[in-house]
């Protein structure tokens, strides 16, 4: 952590597993960071353990240097949430980060024929309105078969989809 040439703050840090492979801080600890900024959730707590480390860090180099007291100033600055009561400035960017770093992305094991169904239904139920056909007068049927046309015959094949 320190101040580059332009006077911005720099904070280098790397997403990890805490020691133990778990992702849990330890109970005294824990105590103390729900004490201090009202957390309710376990799982808020390794971001404000995070937290709680720089701004100690910068409250100490503060006292060596002014321009670090601006920033400690700033970052402590309160966001309250409903889960964190007391969360500070910085406890929130670290939360944002973290999110982004550990999130699963869901891929359906039938992409393909999901999707083949789901334009199967919109065209009949959207463009041709198969429900109503039935009782559809011969110039609305017209109108839905224009539109039927308009859509390249590729895509109503569904087989032709990947």
């Amino acid at each position: 952590m320190g101040l580059n040439q332009a006077g911005e703050l720099e904070i280098r840090f790397e997403y990890k597993n805490l020691p133990g492979g778990k992702n849990e801080v330890e109970a005294d600890i824990a105590d103390q960071l729900k004490t201090i900024y009202g957390a309710k959730n376990k799982g808020d707590l390794p971001n404000l353990a995070t937290t709680f480390s720089v701004m100690s860090a910068l409250h100490d180099l503060g006292k060596i240097n002014a321009g670090f007291q601006a920033y400690a100033k700033a970052l402590a600055l309160k966001v309250p949430t409903d889960a964190v009561p007391e969360q500070p400035l910085l406890a929130k960017y670290i939360g944002q980060y973290t999110a982004r770093n550990t999130c699963d992305y869901f891929i359906h094991e039938d992409l393909g024929g999901f999707l083949k169904r789901e334009l199967d239904f919109y065209i009949k139920n959207e463009v041709m309105r198969l429900d109503d056909i039935e009782n559809a007068e011969a110039p609305a049927v017209e109108g839905y078969l224009a539109k039927i046309k308009v859509i390249p015959q590729d895509r109503l094949q569904a087989d032709r989809i990947p």
